[in-house]
């Protein structure tokens, strides 16, 4: 079987389970038990958004855990999810991404290295700012900027229910603890029923 067609057959068994795109504007209503974010990211990254637990100031990696979002900004650059809200020790972080889509190398933060990490609050919107990433010695490297004007005139455009509940969210740096610098082959367990 030709490899694309098993990637696709994959992306899609996975895309029931983990959030592949922007949020459907049909969608975009708010719950108690999750809150929607609002990043911008440059078009074309996917992106890899992973939720785990903060002990000793670390984000620890969980290999047995699915990634909670893993989206390709749109065309403005903006990210548009729904995350579960966190828990007290709890947060999500942003574990690879994908300069080329599905193709290329990755980038992400092995064991030691930090990346960006926020809370998610059930009924908030927040928007956590502007991440662009490079590499710093074969290590990606994240350099953070500010423009909620622009975000709220891009949620006011697509999403204008949500534009009176947006609000500035809180990103951190936050070192990575458990994340093998060469995974190895991807794992993809696929449950039937």
């Amino acid at each position: 079987m030709n490899h694309r067609i098993i990637l696709l057959l994959i992306c899609l068994l996975l895309s029931s389970c983990v959030t592949m795109s922007n949020l459907e504007k049909s969608k975009a209503t708010i719950s108690e038990s999750e809150g929607i974010i609002v990043l911008g990211i440059k078009p074309g990254y996917r992106t890899g958004i992973k939720l785990g637990d903060i002990q000793n100031d670390s984000f620890v990696y969980s290999p047995n855990l699915p990634v909670s979002a893993n989206i390709i900004p749109d065309e403005s650059g903006y990210i548009v999810t729904k995350l579960k809200a966190t828990t007290t020790n709890q947060r999500y972080a942003i574990t690879q991404l994908l300069p080329s889509g599905f193709t290329g190398s990755r980038l992400g933060p092995c064991d030691g290295a930090s990346t960006v990490t926020f809370n998610v609050k059930g009924g908030e919107v927040i928007y956590l700012g502007e991440i662009d990433f490079g590499r710093v010695r074969a290590k990606p490297k994240a350099q953070y900027s500010s423009n909620f004007d622009q975000a709220t005139n891009y949620i006011k455009s697509n999403y204008p229910d949500l534009v009176k509940h947006l609000n500035k969210g809180e990103i951190t740096f936050t070192n990575v603890s458990n994340m093998p610098c060469n995974e190895g082959p991807i794992n993809v367990p696929i449950y039937v029923p």
